[in-house]
């Protein structure tokens, strides 16, 4: 029995689980999309998927935002419908064998920190910051990075008079212990400063595969919060970067250096990161490093597919030859001796058997993993690139995917509120966006990309 909510909703198959409720794989009925559902029952203890959907809403039209489809009450349960992604950040990490290179890593923080801007700008922080919570596209091949999980995002001053939230201390831990910001740990009110401070610590583990507090064993949960706390606190800058550009030690002192009402120079981050990206002579294409991963398998897998039908073409060719032999007329053979009776040689042949043959797959021509993994990259990209801060660079952005994603969200009779219309002014944070291939190591950004 197929489930349908929001009118035009089925729930294929659940994907993920957890305290806030259940993730279902789903498909729009009317417009065939891919769609990601989520459940929360309507009594649970802290609902929160009603406030994530409103965010949603209200971040609608950001490059690194999924699309809100719908959501309302359907039976027991909170509703929400959005984009259907692919695979989060921590996912790929292990698929990598806990080790990204650094032109991945530098091309996740472009866009990470373009995500943490246009949230900022809109007046909220995350408050959870971690590879978990960054998804790619539903293609393994997708250029676009994707921030979710609102439910913890906290208003951090009014949209309209701008004024900050006071700093306040005695809070209890809002995020993930291993990538929050000290002042976090020790329970001060979050800023704009403990987004990027999170997103530095996530950077670290991308580069290094470890963080010196990971690890650490505790009888209950506070004091195992307080023991990472006393680990990250002790760690100086230069030793948590050993080993790394010194760029992001650089990053992680400008963040930590932040007071609770500074504004971020998230122009500045970029730049540090993107001259590093251009003197290491790196190419903004896209190329991640769980991409040719992805294009290895599916070429092995093409190419088992590919054997397999070469074998059961020849085991057809085989059996129309042994039925046309049956067809033909026989020779009548001469008796060799008086008897009547043939032997074994004429009643094979008159018979039409044939002997078994022993059937080897031919090796396939080289070059279809090369060729399977270009065919990866062929899928345009048409993304809007948001303004850069004044004095900064500019640098392009990735084109539009096939993904509806830039469509609006069609008015439904259960929706419990609109869909945000996004204008002129909606969209002010940069996207992520790539150099092209620099025309001479360290002299600028280079040629236009493709």
């Amino acid at each position: 029995m197929e489930i349908t909510v929001g009118g035009h909703f089925h729930l294929r198959r659940r994907v993920g689980a957890g305290s806030f409720g259940e993730v279902y794989y789903g498909e729009d009925i009317h417009s065939h999309e891919e769609v990601a559902i989520k459940l929360e029952r309507t009594k649970s203890r802290s609902p929160q998927l009603f406030y994530e959907s409103k965010l949603y809403l209200l971040f609608a039209g950001g490059v690194n935002i999924p699309r809100l489809h719908w959501y309302g009450t359907e039976s027991n349960y909170n509703v929400m419908v959005i984009d259907y992604l692919g695979k989060s950040l921590e996912d790929l990490f292990q698929i990598c064998h806990q080790q990204f290179t650094l032109k991945t890593v530098l091309m996740i923080a472009e866009q990470c920190l373009s995500a943490l801007q246009f949230i900022h700008q809109k007046s909220f922080i995350h408050r959870d910051v971690k590879p978990d919570n960054f998804l790619i596209g539903p293609s393994h091949s997708s250029k676009q990075i994707f921030i979710i999980d609102f439910g913890l995002s906290k208003k951090y001053r009014d949209p309209k008079t701008l004024e900050h939230i006071r700093y306040t201390s005695g809070k209890s831990l809002t995020g993930t212990a291993r990538y929050a910001s000290i002042n976090a740990l020790k329970g001060y009110e979050q800023s704009r400063r403990d987004d990027l401070e999170a997103l530095g610590y996530c950077l670290l583990y991308f580069l290094k595969g470890k963080l010196p507090w990971m690890g650490i064993d505790a009888k209950t949960r506070q004091e195992k919060y307080e023991k990472i706390m006393d680990v990250k606190s002790l760690t100086t800058v230069e030793e948590l970067c050993e080993g790394v550009p010194e760029e992001f030690a650089t990053y992680l002192n400008m963040v930590r250096d932040l007071r609770f009402f500074d504004e971020p120079e998230y122009g500045k981050y970029r730049a540090l990161f993107r001259d590093l990206f251009i003197r290491r002579g790196f190419v903004y294409d896209y190329n991640y490093d769980w991409v040719n991963i992805f294009a290895r398998r599916f070429s092995h897998s093409q190419d088992g597919e590919k054997n397999d039908q070469k074998i059961n073409r020849e085991i057809s060719t085989e059996a129309i030859m042994a039925k046309e032999d049956k067809k033909k007329p026989k020779s009548p053979q001469k008796p060799q001796n008086s008897s009547l009776t043939p032997n074994t040689a004429q009643m094979n042949e008159a018979s039409g058997e044939v002997n078994d043959q022993k059937i080897e797959p031919s090796p396939e021509t080289a070059g279809d993993e090369k060729e399977a993994a270009k065919q990866d990259f062929h899928h345009p990209v048409n993304e809007q690139a948001p303004p850069i801060r004044q004095n900064e660079p500019a640098f392009p952005a990735p084109q539009p995917s096939n993904s509806a994603w830039a469509k609006k969200p069609q008015p439904q009779q259960q929706l419990k509120a609109q869909p945000f219309k996004p204008n002129a002014n909606t969209h002010k944070a940069p996207a992520p966006a790539g150099w092209g291939k620099p025309t001479k190591q360290g002299s600028g950004w280079g040629k236009k990309p493709f």
